[in-house]
């Protein structure tokens, strides 16, 4: 997942959404250098969209254990 700042972002929100239409890829926009949103090819399925999310997070951030990971599943899940 690439990460891109928020000025990159209201500058450029026509190619980012772009790319993640055409090209499936995902950003993790940050402000201030923390991360503050996920951009992600839209599915119907909202479970695969959330594993897609944690499962870079995870790879970015080793540190978050399975059951934080799965809080936060929950906390999406829920949210609707």
């Amino acid at each position: 997942m690439l990460s891109i700042n928020v000025t990159y972002l209201r500058n450029h929100t026509l190619a980012v959404v772009n790319a993640v239409h055409r090209l499936r890829e995902s950003y993790i926009v940050t402000r201030r250098g923390k991360p503050v949103a996920a951009i992600i090819p839209y599915t119907r399925n909202r479970r695969s969209a959330v594993s897609t999310i944690l499962s870079s997070m995870r790879r970015k951030k080793p540190s978050i254990r399975q059951a934080q990971a799965d809080r936060l599943a929950d906390q999406v899940k829920h949210s609707r």
